[in-house]
């Protein structure tokens, strides 16, 4: 059926309807009315600043008929939340998406130089030291009064969750640029 024509309760996977497993060849979903597992080509978060494992977005994409471009991904459903599932499938899909969506969260800024309109971060992390470039300050982009979230040039993401829990030479940092 055509997405246009689906319902709310088409969209929303029943947890108790569906089948979650890895095998060789990846991730795979199966619902009731298939005769084979369908392969899911992404996991996505609806809301991924704020729900967690809550409201995933199952997506697969078919088979190319030309093989030249592949066809664009399509929704299978949404999830409302892994906790309703085994254990073992809460434990593939919370691999999944840390996997995917992959965000450091910055918990102290040593410097930041800029030269010729780049900006360069260095920076510590949750995930080691990092650095990275900005070419725009509109890649950082404030959510709720005092967390953060930078956009670098290659499009990876970094995150400061409170900016007031940061040490004063890192909040100096981030007030010129703000």
């Amino acid at each position: 059926m055509p997405d246009t024509e689906r319902t709310q309760t088409d969209l929303f996977l029943d947890p108790a309807q569906i089948e979650i497993g890895r095998d060789e060849a990846g991730l795979w979903l199966r619902l009731p009315a298939d005769t084979a597992p369908r392969r899911i080509s992404s996991v996505r978060p609806s809301f991924p600043l704020s729900t967690g494992p809550e409201f995933l977005a199952f997506y697969h994409r078919p088979a190319s008929d030309t093989g030249l471009t592949p066809p664009p991904e399509e929704e299978i459903g949404i999830l409302r939340s892994i906790h309703e599932l085994p254990e073992h499938a809460q434990d593939l899909l919370a691999s999944e998406v840390a996997r995917v969506y992959f965000v450091p969260r910055i918990s102290r800024i040593l410097t930041i130089d800029e030269a010729f309109g780049i900006q360069s971060w260095d920076v510590i992390t949750d995930r080691g030291p990092r650095k990275f470039e900005l070419t725009d300050r509109s890649n950082l982009r404030v959510f709720e009064p005092y967390r953060l979230v930078i956009k670098d040039v290659d499009g990876n993401r970094y995150r400061i969750d409170d900016v007031r829990l940061l040490d004063r030479r890192s909040q100096k940092w981030l007030d010129l640029q703000l």
